[in-house]
């Protein structure tokens, strides 16, 4: 019997790792501060965010080992490897929806969204979060590769979609701070679009850019992973050819690199809050115990 180790799987085992210690450390410097920090909509997400993402390490380094010979082979793990695996990618996925929805909101009615989006409404919407992600998880057990088409489907075009949402909401963020420096010496002139204040809105540009970051990261790390699974799922749903169609040896490779590579999407998530939003900064730094940082 010959012994090795597994490229992919080595990938694999190091991202979720990382995952772990990266999204551990997050949660930890949020909940030394979190008197502080959890007191926003937004950090209740980024937190089931790190969950999810920790959880998604975790899986990863349990059901994946790098040497063949010590991989668990039960059947306990055959049935336990998908639910549990896309349980927490859906949590993950479903919970960048949230913060993608969240955004919209909050640029679209700036009326009212204060009186909509609630912390109680987003921890009601964070457990129907896990709610719809183990149902996908206990779908993928009983209608395996029709429930992988349509995730894959899903998460394809939700991504790409709130993209060029966010894209957009970006550009009317612009075009408000642009109105509001053509009206500033005519306050009547001010309509309830651009009433917000000039703090909130920068506020608001540094928080949509931190989501349309997440979603691109999103994208470039598990669209490649996601297309060569739709193709495994067609071929065993709707064209039971597709496998002819293609090199086996070549697919098998980047089937399994894509899929270790997926696992950059969930260790970059707080790199991205750390790089761009200065509250996880302050409590990262204050989990060290420099509070004058």
């Amino acid at each position: 019997m010959q012994t090795g180790l597994q490229g992919y799987a080595v990938l694999t085992f190091i991202f979720g790792i990382w995952a772990i210690a990266l999204n551990g450390v997050l949660l930890a410097s949020m909940y030394k501060e979190r008197k502080k920090i959890f007191v926003t909509r937004i950090s209740c997400l980024v937190a089931n965010l790190a969950v999810a993402d920790c959880l998604n390490g975790l899986f990863a380094i349990l059901l994946v080992q790098p040497i063949k010979e010590m991989q668990f082979k039960g059947d306990i793990r055959k049935l336990i490897k998908l639910p549990l695996v896309w349980t927490a990618f859906c949590a993950s996925f479903f919970t960048l929806f949230l913060m993608a929805a969240e955004r919209l909101v909050v640029v679209k009615l700036p009326m009212v969204w204060s009186t909509l989006l609630t912390v109680p409404r987003t921890i009601i919407c964070i457990l129907c979060v896990w709610l719809l992600s183990a149902g996908a998880g206990v779908a993928i057990h009983f209608y395996g590769y029709y429930t992988q088409f349509v995730l894959c489907l899903l998460v394809g075009v939700s991504a790409l979609s709130f993209v060029a949402i966010h894209v957009y909401i970006l550009w009317l963020l612009r075009q408000k701070e642009k109105t509001r420096k053509i009206m500033k010496q005519d306050p009547s002139q001010i309509t309830p679009c651009i009433a917000t204040s000039r703090h909130e809105n920068i506020v608001h540009t540094k928080v949509t850019i931190v989501v349309t970051i997440l979603l691109s990261v999103l994208i470039v790390t598990c669209v490649p992973y996601f297309v060569c699974l739709q193709m495994f799922a067609i071929n065993h749903t709707f064209d039971k050819t597709l496998a002819s169609k293609v090199n086996a040896d070549v697919y098998d490779k980047v089937f399994r690199y894509t899929d270790a590579f997926t696992y950059v999407n969930f260790l970059s998530n707080p790199i991205i809050y750390a790089w761009r939003l200065r509250m996880y900064r302050k409590a990262f730094y204050s989990l060290l115990g420099r509070r004058n940082s």
